[in-house]
């Protein structure tokens, strides 16, 4: 059975907007606590340790602090970038003091592998939303091509391309800053994948869980957010288990959650729309006059198979 333990955006800093950010020294070492008690066998930081001050050296001091504690955790951590944590900081800055490797990597354990996707998360304007880079996108597509144990794929941002409909932050005009403009692209090559059962990432605070192609898109909440869980902090952290081809994702905290889902089989996808009756699909949006029209013959026939 692999069991892992999960948290994203502690955000520790003086308190901002819904975050709670200032509590998240003292509660994360609780939290980490309470995972050891649930013997985890890696734990997983999904981004945004720290929010950013007003120079470097107090951005290094907060993360200095969170490091410490993570310290304290002795089993096996993965540590992704948030936006937050590459403001003023390198990838190199934070991989030095949280001791993990800069850069995508993977890790097997107990037969699967943890795909850690380091995409870049830093806006360089805050109007335009982020690209995978080409690089990045091979990099997936190679790994996949190599991998033949179930893998999860973990990210900061959420590859799901999900409405952000009530988000605090990124409902409306903030959804450009949800996610990655061309998410599709790497949704296409985890999908074309026989191996990958699910896509775990944090940033967007809230739960949220997306199934495409058998495969579970899970997004965790913040630890110090307290936007679902007014006045509160949620306290979010997750563990997940996977056996006897079950997915268990159980959410703690304020902001209480619990998945039990089916573990996609191996080489198992879902059927698609065949070419011919996404066409029609395409001629009836664009004119649906057609909709009266009887289709070609051949389409007919493809229509006729699909039903099948």
């Amino acid at each position: 059975m692999l069991k892992l333990g999960f948290i994203t955006d502690i955000h520790h800093c003086d308190p901002q907007l819904t975050s709670h950010g200032i509590v998240a020294d003292g509660h994360l070492r609780e939290i980490l606590a309470k995972l050891k008690l649930e013997s985890v066998m890696a734990l997983i930081d999904l981004g945004d340790r720290a929010t950013e001050t007003d120079s470097l050296v107090g951005d290094h001091a907060l993360l200095l602090e969170v490091a410490e504690v993570f310290k304290t955790f002795e089993k096996p951590q993965l540590h992704l970038n948030g936006n937050h944590d590459l403001v003023r900081m390198t990838p190199v800055d934070n991989a030095a003091m949280l001791g993990g490797p800069v850069g995508s990597h993977v890790m097997e354990l107990d037969g699967f592998e943890l795909i850690v996707w380091q995409l870049n998360p830093r806006f360089a304007q805050m109007g335009r939303a982020l690209e995978i880079a080409a690089t990045d996108l091979e990099w997936l597509r190679e790994t996949l091509k190599n991998s033949h144990k179930p893998s999860l794929i973990l990210t900061h941002f959420p590859l799901d391309g999900a409405a952000m409909i009530a988000n605090f932050y990124f409902e409306g005009a903030g959804q450009l800053l949800s996610g990655y403009s061309n998410s599709a692209a790497a949704r296409e090559i985890i999908c074309a994948s026989d191996f990958v059962v699910a896509c775990v990432s944090g940033h967007t605070h809230w739960n949220r869980l997306t199934t495409i192609d058998g495969i579970h898109f899970i997004t965790l909440q913040s630890m110090t957010e307290n936007a679902t869980t007014y006045p509160h902090p949620a306290l979010s952290y997750a563990t997940l288990e996977i056996s006897d081809q079950q997915f268990h994702w159980t959410v703690y905290g304020a902001d209480r959650v619990q998945y039990q889902l089916p573990l996609r089989p191996t080489g198992l996808h879902w059927r698609r729309t065949p070419p011919a009756l996404r066409a029609r699909f395409e001629r009836l949006v664009a004119a649906p006059s057609a909709y009266l029209e009887p289709p070609p013959e051949a389409e007919l026939e493809d229509i006729k198979n699909f039903r099948r």
